[in-house]
């Protein structure tokens, strides 16, 4: 993971949304991608999600989903840089359960 770049990112998104810096917690890391939880001054929170190749198309996934009414988070902002993804999405709150793995 690159931590400057990711840092640049979110920047860029919250650019993009006229939002100030958030507050970040992690929620899950890997060293290709990870999931973190923002929180704004406003107290409105988001989540922002980012990932390296070959993961780097999930917003194109998301947009082809909610376009075909497939019930996905809001994606508000994405960016691409030096083949990193980043993603602000819309937060739907604590996990119920663990993911899955198989």
């Amino acid at each position: 993971m690159e931590p400057t770049l990711i840092t640049e990112l979110l920047a860029d998104l919250c650019t993009q949304t006229d939002r100030p810096a958030p507050e970040r917690e992690e929620v899950r890391v890997w060293s290709t991608s990870g999931v973190e939880r923002v929180a704004f001054p406003d107290e409105t929170t988001a989540i922002f999600k980012y990932a390296k190749t070959p993961f780097h198309r999930e917003d194109q996934a998301l947009r082809t989903a909610r376009s075909r009414g497939i019930p996905v988070p809001k994606l508000y902002a994405s960016a691409v840089r030096e083949g990193w993804l980043a993603m602000l999405l819309e937060d739907l709150g604590t996990s119920t359960r663990s993911p899955v793995t198989s």
